[in-house]
Parts: C-alpha cells; structure tokens; sequence
C-alpha cells in the first residue's frame, strides 16, 4: 500500500488513510523487532516509567493481527508469531504472579490490571484467530489471577512475584481488565463469569463523572469499617483512602476519558453492556462524550499530554462513536453527534509524521504513540467489514479438549 503524495493523501478517505499508516507502522516494526520477538519499550508517556518490552510488544502483535487483514503477507505473519511468542515466554517465566511490564521500586511491577490486560489482548485475538493452543492458555493464565472483590465489585492485580495487591481504584483499568475477560468468554473459554456479570451490573458504582462531565479517573471511596478492615489485611495501610479532587486528578481525567470510553465500546460491541449495565452507564457514557467534544480539541499539539500524544484520543473517539452510534439507546435520546472521520482527521493533524509517516509526531513518548495506531484497527474492521471477532466466531473451530485448562 503505497502513501503516495501530499495531493493523493489530501483525496484519500480517513479510513484509508488509517490503512496506510497502521501498514507504513508494520513496515516499520519489521526493522526494529528484536530476535527473541519483542520491540523496543517505551516509558509508558507522561509517567516516564522503566518499561520491559511487554506493553509494546503486545502493541504491535495486535498491529500485525490488524495488518494481516489488510494487506497478508508472511513477514506481517513471522513477526505476529514472534511477538506472541515472546510474550508467552514473559508469562511462563512468571507463572506464579502476574507479567513483568515495568521496573521501578515505588510501583508495582506488573502495572496494574492494564499491563495484564494489554499482555493479554493479542495472545487473544490471534490465538482464537489462529485456534493456538499455547497462546490462549498463556492469555487465560493472566487474566485468572487477579483477585476478584466482591464488596468492590472490581479486581485486585497480582505482583510478578504472586502478591495480591490492593484493590485497582483506576476505573479505566478495571473496563479494560473486564474487556479482556469478556473477549474471552464470548470466544467460548468459559460457559459463564459471574466475576465479569458482576462488574458490569455494578459499573454504574465505577463509572462517576466529575463536574465537568468525564469519568472520574479514581473510584472515590469514603472511610468505612470495611476499610478499616481492608487496611488490617494489608499491613496497617489504607487501602482505598478517601479521594480528594486536585488538579493533578482533573488532568488524568482529561488525558485517560477517552481511553475508557474505548474499553467501554469493546464491551458494547461484544453486546455485553446492553446486556448486563444498567441505563444510567449509557446517560453518563453519552455525557462524556459531548463533554470530551467539548473540552479536548483544544488540548492537542502538547507532548506533555496524556491525552492525544500519549492515549490516541482521536482514534479512540472515533471507535467510540461508531459503536455507539448505532445504539438504539443514542438515537432515541441524542441528536446531537460528534463526526468520527473529524477525530480521525484531528489524530492525524497532530501525530502523524509527514515524512516517515508514523505516528510519533509532538510526543514525549514515541514508541507507544507509534504503535498505538493498532487502536485503528477496530474502526477499520467495523467499516471495512473485514473479519473480527465476534461472539463464537473463529472458535467453534477449535479442538476444545486441548483447551480443558483453559476453561
């Protein structure tokens, strides 16, 4: 697929000028891709952490799942393989705890519920894609460790070295963790999650919105026994603390809404939202959405964002969208709708790269800006029809007694 010049980019649709980026990326990541299948790390934005090269690894498998839609070749292929393989060697090495995704002695190691769940989301996709024996136990072995929490409707991350950890107050986390868990039993590894039932008939207790609009970034719990209890549990520490507004919250909440919108539109593709939620998360979600309309344009071309050049807003926007455009709930109730192709188009504008053609333009963090464009993908499969994973697709193929531990 060829970029060609500035007057046949300036003709070509949005959607095909996605194609052309998230293939000028694979191209790329053909060069960088080391011998034992993993890609150079980032360090994870804005946060400036010491990352392994779990998260951009499972980044680019998920491009190269993508990129084989597009355009099949056995390069694209080799290097999915190789990724997928790697990260499988991450989880066996850590078999009793929860991936490696970060070094750093004030934080945990295995970055919470999103470092699972991104290390998980390829061995997924392409696992059941390619029916994969390996990669799907790999996958069910990290999202079955954490702790589910009952009282707090949400999971508790495991430490690399078997730990359970607190329960996770980023709401944007638990969706995505939920996401992974919902993949996984639409795909048919399980007949039933009472753990993920559960969470989505209690997000609307997750899913806040503060004044301007946006998803709270942190669940606000108040003092109870309870925590006093949990506080014990954890070594005389207050595991959920009283959440008190700052600046530095009404920044995260900017920089990561429209990430968990994204989790929200995979859950909503997967019919598990309308099935489960109630309709106060569809009035809040519709909510964020024209306050993000409101309030985030303005924001791009800052590198020290955690919005745009670091969680790909415009892209993750315009998933959003089309996905919950064409939810009964939305025409009924809202008139009013933001335009996909000018997310994509304002992405674009402030990311791409003329000459190389990658994302990795006004960014502190160029390595996971560049390989998010897999985040693409999903607008791609909507309108372009090609295949995606649906609920029962591709596994019903599948030699389910290989799978008996997987279930």
């Amino acid at each position: 697929m060829s970029v060609g010049n500035k007057d046949t980019q300036c003709k070509m649709s949005k959607n095909d000028r996605l194609a052309d980026v998230l293939i000028a990326t694979a191209r790329y990541g053909l060069s960088i891709q080391n011998p034992d299948g993993s890609f150079p790390p980032g360090h994870n934005g804005p946060w400036n952490d010491t990352d392994t090269p779990v998260r951009v690894t499972a980044h680019y498998a998920m491009l190269y799942y993508y990129a084989q839609s597009l355009a099949p070749t056995n390069a694209y292929s080799n290097a999915m393989h190789r990724a997928c393989s790697y990260l499988c060697a991450m989880q066996e090495r850590c078999a009793g705890g929860g991936v490696q995704c970060r070094v750093n002695d004030e934080k945990n190691d295995c970055n919470g519920l999103i470092g699972q769940a991104w290390a998980a989301e390829p061995l997924l996709y392409i696992g059941i894609k390619e029916c994969n024996a390996r990669y799907l136990d790999c996958a069910w072995s990290i999202l079955s460790k954490p702790f589910y929490d009952w009282t707090m409707h949400g999971w508790c991350p495991i430490e690399v070295t078997g730990k359970r950890l607190p329960f996770c107050r980023t709401v944007n986390q638990q969706i995505w963790f939920a996401c992974m868990r919902a993949i996984a039993l639409t795909a048919g590894m399980m007949d039933e999650d009472a753990e993920l039932k559960d969470f989505l008939r209690f997000l609307h207790k997750l899913l806040l919105l503060n004044r301007r609009g946006m998803p709270q970034h942190i669940v606000p719990v108040k003092r109870s026994w309870l925590n006093v209890v949990r506080s014990h549990m954890y070594g005389g520490r207050n595991v959920v603390p009283e959440l008190k507004p700052t600046r530095d919250a009404l920044t995260l909440e900017k920089g990561y809404a429209s990430f968990l919108l994204y989790g929200l539109a995979i859950l909503e593709e997967l019919t598990l939202l309308k099935k489960h939620a109630c309709r106060g998360v569809y009035r809040r979600i519709f909510k964020s959405i024209k306050s993000i309309a409101l309030h985030l344009p303005s924001q791009r071309g800052n590198p020290e964002s955690f919005c745009w050049s670091y969680n790909p807003t415009g892209l993750e926007m315009a998933y959003v969208i089309t996905v919950f455009q064409e939810s009964g709930f939305w025409r009924k109730r809202f008139k009013w709708m933001p335009n996909a192709d000018q997310w994509i188009g304002m992405q674009l504008e402030s990311n791409l790269n003329p000459e190389s053609r990658l994302m990795d333009n006004q960014t502190r963090d160029p390595d996971i800006l560049r390989s998010r464009i897999y985040e693409a993908g999903r607008i791609m499969s909507k309108k372009r029809g090609f295949q995606e994973m649906k609920a029962g697709d591709s596994f019903s193929t599948l030699n389910h007694g290989a799978l008996k531990s997987v279930g």
